[in-house]
This record gives structure tokens, C-alpha cells and sequence, in this order.
């Protein structure tokens, strides 16, 4: 009989986070990690499997390692900036948001998850910009222009938050 291998784990210990079994599924996804470091599926299945357990330091560990080894895969930094966000450290999020949108396969919900973390953690220029980013990226989103309003007013900057409000307004 041959050894399973590292995915072939990973779908048993899918099964058993199926049946709560939180410990055998944590379990199995370290054996496939053993067997494959490299395999960024089970890297994401541990984080899930800590996650369920309410073990949220611990999947961000899992998921920090993950970004570590595989360092070009955009779900590692994802996840991490969404469980960081989760616990409301929104400067570890912000951190990690910026890492996913440099990424081959980003998209703009990581820009919209970057300018909200940024926004969280007092970064409001910064959050303003990935905003204005955002507005050119997809011109006709109204929520855009409108958090950027509430950015600007926010900077005390009135004539830019009218021009925003007025731009959310013509796309509603």
C-alpha cells in the first residue's frame, strides 16, 4: 500500500473540519505540510482548520509561514490581511493587503479591502489614494467617489469631497 499523498490529506482533513473534528483535521493538514512544505492548498486548509478552532494567532502564524515559503501566492496575503482584519489589527492588514495588490492575480477587492484596512488604521491619505485608484479602475462603482468623500471631508479637504460626492451622486 502506498503512502497517501500531501493532497490526498487534504481532502480527508476537508472531511473531518466537515465533521467539527477540528484536532484530527489540524492533524492531517500537518502531515501533508510535512510531506509537501510547498503545497499553499494546505498551508490555506491549516489556517481554515485554526480558524474554526478559534485558534485566530494561530492561522495567522500558519498563514505569515505561508506567505514566507510561497511568497508569489496571492491567497497566502489575502487571507492573512482578512484574519488580521478580523481581529482588528488593521496596520498588520494594511501590511498585508499592500503585498496581495503587487501580486500576479490581485484584483480590485484587494484594492477595496487595502483603502477599508487603511482607512481602519488612520492611514487616510494613503486610503484616499487606493480610493482615487479604485475610482479610475472601475469609473462607474459609485461607493468609490463616495468613500473617497468621506475620506476627504475627513482630511478636512471640502472642495475634494464635494467633487466626490457629486461624482457618487451622478452614477447612482
Amino acid at each position: 500500500m502506498t503512502a497517501p499523498s500531501a493532497s490526498s490529506l487534504l481532502e480527508r482533513a476537508t472531511q473531518q473540519l466537515d465533521l467539527k473534528n477540528t484536532a484530527e483535521a489540524e492533524r492531517i493538514c500537518r502531515e501533508a505540510l510535512r510531506l509537501d512544505p510547498w503545497l499553499a492548498d494546505a498551508h490555506l486548509q491549516l489556517a481554515t482548520v485554526l480558524q474554526a478552532a478559534d485558534r485566530k494567532t494561530e492561522a495567522i502564524a500558519a498563514l505569515t509561514t505561508m506567505t514566507k515559503a510561497l511568497p508569489q501566492d496571492v491567497r497566502g496575503y489575502r487571507r492573512l490581511g482578512a484574519a488580521h482584519q478580523d481581529m482588528q489589527g488593521y496596520g498588520a492588514a494594511t501590511a498585508a493587503y499592500l503585498q496581495a495588490v503587487k501580486l500576479p492575480g490581485a484584483d480590485h477587492d484587494d484594492l477595496k479591502r487595502l483603502a477599508a484596512c487603511q482607512s481602519l488604521a488612520g492611514l487616510t491619505v494613503d486610503a484616499a489614494q487606493t480610493l482615487t485608484a479604485l475610482t479610475r479602475l472601475e469609473p462607474d462603482a459609485a461607493e468609490h467617489p463616495y468613500n473617497l468623500s468621506q475620506l476627504m471631508t475627513k482630511l478636512g479637504n471640502a472642495d475634494a469631497a464635494r467633487t466626490a460626492i457629486r461624482k457618487a451622486c451622478q452614477l447612482l
